[in-house]
Order: structure tokens, then sequence, then C-alpha cells
């Protein structure tokens, strides 16, 4: 138990070492002491939290700083640490889980959605629904009764123009998801001691699919989505296809951009911040500073180019500056997808002078609300 102890201080240690990386991709009103102590008292507390402690340590960086990216607080409620053997590298590796708690948290943070119900049903519980009859389901469980086996559950999403979106899944339906995963025990009623919280996450996560999404909440549900064992994925050959950015617009050029689905701009962020530090810096002395929103990502790359370059930010923005800035613009107005806008997003990282960025970013974020909007 002392050695535990040993560990956990020189965890956190360590992680206060971190803290410029963290803060960076904290988003507005969730402070770095809060997030800190949360991720101090799971290591405390969690069940495994040896293994954890003694699990690759770049990976459980890594995990922390995604929660962080991601808004969610590792307190057990909103998200957990969780830790699996990776067959590959023959070695423990630590990520992270958002929760039930988190999930609808960042959903109504997004103020698109005004509410979320999700129950799991017994087989001698009352429920109809049918699907564009009914707005909702009519659940009527006896919650002090003898209510048998469970058979499926249900989410209702409220979006604040009142619409629902409904998604039920069959018990077969949620436990084959659950095989799917790392997790599949905790999905089993006879074996997870919280499987209610489970099947309730997965129709949420379903119904969600459906749902307007801030970055934030998508990032997450890409978090959990990572969570799918690769052991039980067969290899893919990722298809590629050309798409005009940018860099072609002002350059003549093409870039090659993977068609699959991408994260958010948040969690691509955190994400290549994490490789880049792997293969080129050790943990000790991480001093980059990933944010997890696309415009304050913009902010910083400008600043950490003229850093780099041992130049000052340039005090006043001339013609082309401002011609740019006007390209910049007419680009946004006119990208359809949102993909391409992500990808036109770390394009123009770098190269939107300091006096537009405001400018540029509020743009850029309205294009893609209005293209969230549209799917």
């Amino acid at each position: 138990m002392a050695s535990n102890d040993l560990m956990i201080q020189q965890f956190e240690h360590d992680l206060v070492g971190q803290s410029h990386a963290l803060e960076s991709v904290l988003p507005p009103g969730l402070e770095l002491r809060r997030f800190m102590r949360t991720v101090s008292n799971l290591l405390q507390t969690h069940a495994q939290s040896a293994r954890l402690l003694a699990a690759d340590r770049q990976s459980l960086f890594n995990a922390c700083l995604k929660a962080a990216g991601d808004g969610l607080l590792l307190d057990g409620r909103e998200a957990v640490l969780t830790v699996f053997h990776e067959s590959k590298s023959n070695t423990d590796k630590v990520t992270y889980m958002p929760m039930v708690q988190g999930l609808v948290k960042l959903a109504r943070n997004s103020s698109e959605i005004s509410n979320i119900v999700s129950e799991v049903v017994y087989d001698k519980d009352e429920f109809i629904y049918r699907p564009g009859i009914d707005e909702h389901p009519l659940h009527q469980p006896d919650w002090f009764g003898e209510r048998g086996k469970p058979i499926g559950a249900y989410a209702v999403v409220t979006t604040k123009d009142n619409e629902k979106i409904v998604t039920v899944l069959a018990r077969d339906r949620i436990l084959a998801i659950g095989q799917g995963g790392r997790n599949a025990d905790q999905y089993m009623p006879g074996k997870g001691a919280h499987f209610v919280e489970w099947w309730k996450k997965t129709v949420i996560k379903n119904a969600l699919k459906y749902s307007p999404k801030s970055t934030y909440l998508a990032s997450a549900m890409a978090a959990d989505n990572e969570l799918i064992s690769p052991d039980k994925i067969p290899p893919t050959e990722k298809n590629v296809t050309p798409i005009k950015t940018l860099k072609g617009i002002l350059h003549g050029e093409s870039v090659t951009a993977r068609t699959e689905s991408e994260p958010p701009s948040g969690r691509s962020t955190v994400d290549q911040y994490i490789e880049d530090q792997q293969e080129n810096t050790p943990v000790e002395v991480i001093n980059a500073a990933p944010v997890a929103d696309q415009g304050e990502a913009m902010k910083q790359r400008v600043r950490h180019s003229m850093q780099d370059n041992h130049q000052s930010i340039e005090p006043s923005a001339t013609e082309q500056d401002e011609k740019d800035c006007q390209l910049f613009l007419e680009v946004i107005a006119n990208i359809t997808d949102l993909k391409e806008l992500k990808e036109f997003g770390e394009d123009i990282a770098g190269k939107v002078h300091p006096d537009f960025l405001d400018k540029v970013k509020g743009a850029y974020k309205q294009r893609r609300n209005a293209l969230m909007n549209e799917q």
C-alpha cells in the first residue's frame, strides 16, 4: 500500500508538470485544479489502482489529456479510467471512458438538447412504441414489484425545438454491441454489477448519433467508440480521395484526405499532439498546448509557429493579410461538407493574422453549426 501511495504521489507530481497542456484543452468553466483533484481521487479509490499506475505511463497521461479535452471529470460519474492489455505490445494501456452522466452533461451543455430520458425495459413492464405514430414510448413499470428479466432499453432525446429522437434496442442487440468492446461482461445482467448503466449508455449514444452535437459531445462519443477492441475488428484498407482544400485554392495543389468519418476538431488536435509527443518527446518535457476548440486551435498554432521561429506577434495587419482574410471567409461560406470544413480549418492554422482571428473563428463556427443542422 505504501508503494502504491508513492506511485500516486509521483504521478501527481508528473501531472503538475503537464498542467500547461491540460489547461489549454480544458473547456471554459472547468478549472484545472478541480480536474487534477478528481484524477488524484480516482487513482486512490479505483478498484484497479495498482494496475493503472503500473500500466504504460504515456497512455495514462494521454487518457487524462483526452478526458480534459472532452470536458469531462474523471470522477467515476462523468468519466472513468480503464486499463486493458494490448496484445500487440504485450503491455497494459490506459484509456478513458465517458459514462452516462458525462454524455448527458455534454448533451445538455450543447444548448441544442433540452432533455434525455433512458430506461431499461423488463419483460413484466408495460411498453408500447409505434414508430411513426407515437412521439415517444409508453413505459409503465411497476417500480416496487417484480419486473422480471431485462429485455431491452430505450432513449428519448428532446431537442430545443421539442423534436423527439427515439432509439429502442432489444437485449440481443445491446449484448452484441457489448461483445465488440473490451467490457463485454459489464453488459451481462448476471455478471455486470452496473449493466443497467451500460445498456442506457448504448441507447443514448445511438439516439445522439441523430441529434445535433457540440464538438465536445461528438469527441466524447468518439472516445467511447475507441473502446471497441481492435483484436475483434478485421483490418480494412483505408480509402483516400483527393479533396481540394485551402492549400489547393491558394497554391493550385491537391492534398489527400481520408474519406472515412473523422473525429471532431478537438479530438483530432489532442490526438495529433499525443502522436507527436510519442514520436519525438519524453513525457517529462511535454510543452505543447493542444486545444479542444477549433478556433482556439488556430490561435494557438499561430502563436506556436511564431515562437518556434523566434518571431513576435505582428503589431498590425498588412493589406495582404486583409485580402487573405477575405479569401478565407469566402471559402468558408462556400464549403458544403463538414469534413472539408475541418480540413480547411487545419490548413488556415498559422496563416491568419491575429487581427482577423476572431472574425475567421466566428465564420468557421457559424458555418460548422449550419452544416451540422443540415445533417
